[in-house]
C-alpha cells in the first residue's frame, strides 16, 4: 500500500467496468472575524415609592418630618459590542466513477459526487469519516440534486 492506495491486478479476461476517481482536501485556513452585542444591566427608573414621616403641629404651624423609599427597576439599559476571531477552514471531498468499458476510446463518467464542509477543524483525518457519510448518505441519489446536512463529528482538533 502506497499513500492511500492499493494496486489491484485485474484479470484480462474480465477487466474492470467502472473506475472511480476519489479526490480530497483543505485549504490554509481564513481568519473570520464576527461582532456580537452584549446587553448592560442596569437601573431603568422606579418602580414604586413609599413615604413615612411625622408631622408635628405648635398652634396653627407645624413641621414635617419624613423620608421616602424608592424601589428601583432594573433591565437592559444600552449594549456594548465585542469581536471574537477564529480560523475556518474549507474542505472537501470529490468522487467522480466513469463508466471504461475498452471499446469506448474516452472514459464516460457516470457518476459524480461532491462534499463541502467549512468548520474550525484543520486537520483532514478528523473529519474525513463525517464527509464520507455525507458523501453516501444518499450515493446514486437524484441527478443533479443539492442535499444539506448537519453532521455531527467527533473531531479532536
Amino acid at each position: 500500500m502506497t499513500e492511500g492506495f492499493v494496486v489491484i491486478s485485474v484479470n484480462s479476461e474480465a477487466p474492470a467496468r467502472l473506475t472511480a476517481l476519489l479526490n480530497y482536501g483543505i485549504n490554509d485556513g481564513q481568519t473570520v472575524t464576527e461582532s456580537y452585542s452584549v446587553p448592560i444591566w442596569g437601573q431603568t427608573g422606579v418602580g414604586s415609592s413609599t413615604t413615612t414621616g411625622s408631622i408635628n403641629m405648635y398652634g396653627n404651624y407645624g413641621s414635617y418630618s419624613g423620608t421616602t423609599f424608592y424601589t428601583p427597576t432594573y433591565g437592559i439599559t444600552g449594549f456594548t459590542s465585542g469581536t471574537t476571531t477564529s480560523t475556518q477552514y474549507n474542505r472537501a471531498v470529490h468522487l467522480d466513477i466513469f463508466d471504461s468499458q475498452p471499446d469506448s476510446s474516452r472514459p464516460r463518467k457516470v457518476y459524480e459526487s461532491k462534499v463541502i464542509s467549512t468548520g474550525s477543524c484543520g486537520v483532514m483525518s478528523e473529519v474525513i469519516d463525517e464527509m464520507f457519510e455525507a458523501l453516501f448518505r444518499i450515493f446514486r441519489g437524484e441527478s443533479g440534486s443539492s442535499n444539506k446536512y448537519i453532521i455531527e463529528g467527533t473531531a479532536n482538533c
